[in-house]
């Protein structure tokens, strides 16, 4: 009996670790910078997503949450106007049993611009 109990116990073990769940990240950052000149510089956030996902606008006014970039204050640089969205915006109208609602995201990749 004892011997069925720890190969049971050994079975169960073995399966939980094979089930776990994976750690997913369909988003791919990278960043660059172009030089505008005068001291002024852009800096360009690219986000790449896997297939399947999508990331919202930073306009996005909805039930999901919008994409958030926060440079953080630095002595060394000065943020100049807002930041921008550069990519294939899809605007699709969602029906929510009555309620409608304007979802703006990207699907494939999308280019955060601060000068």
């Amino acid at each position: 009996m004892k011997k069925i109990f720890a190969l049971i116990l050994l079975l169960n073990f073995v399966v939980t670790i094979n089930s776990s769940a994976q750690i997913v990240n369909p988003a791919h950052w990278s960043y660059t910078t172009e030089d505008l000149g005068n001291g002024e510089f852009n800096i360009m956030i690219s986000c790449t997503l896997d297939d399947g996902w999508h990331i919202f606008s930073k306009d996005y006014v909805g039930i999901s949450v919008p994409a958030t970039l926060t440079l953080e204050k630095n002595d060394d640089f000065e943020v100049v106007g807002k930041l921008q969205e550069q990519g294939e915006l899809i605007k699709e109208e969602i029906d929510f049993g009555g309620e409608k609602e304007l979802s703006m995201y990207y699907k494939t990749r999308v280019v955060f611009v601060q000068t």
